[in-house]
């Protein structure tokens, strides 16, 4: 494990003030950490994933390769994001329709 401590520089302390572990640290995709995000945080709902983007400013450009992409990196997670919602993702015949249901802006 790694870890970096954080001393505040502020002159009437020089109090510990964070402790960072970088021991999970990585760098990759940024595509990777949306899927646990819609799964999780926003519970699979395509509007408050679109405001996150929106204030992310990320361009999602032609929406169906942007959903297929995230999609695409959402599967390879090392847990499983979509068992709490297979009624919702029931609607979907294919990988296709299931990006665009979970996905798309």
């Amino acid at each position: 494990m790694t870890f970096t401590l954080t001393i505040s520089t502020a002159p009437v302390s020089r109090l510990p003030c964070a402790l960072i572990d970088f021991g999970d640290a990585r760098a990759g995709n940024a595509f990777y950490e949306l899927g646990a995000l819609q799964m999780g945080m926003f519970d699979a709902d395509r509007g408050q994933l679109a405001a996150f983007l929106d204030g992310y400013g990320w361009d999602t450009g032609d929406g169906a390769a942007f959903a297929r992409g995230a999609l695409a990196t959402a599967l390879l997670h090392d847990f499983d994001l979509f068992s709490e919602h297979r009624a919702l993702l029931a609607g979907a015949n294919d990988l296709d329709a299931l990006a665009e249901l979970l996905f798309a802006p």
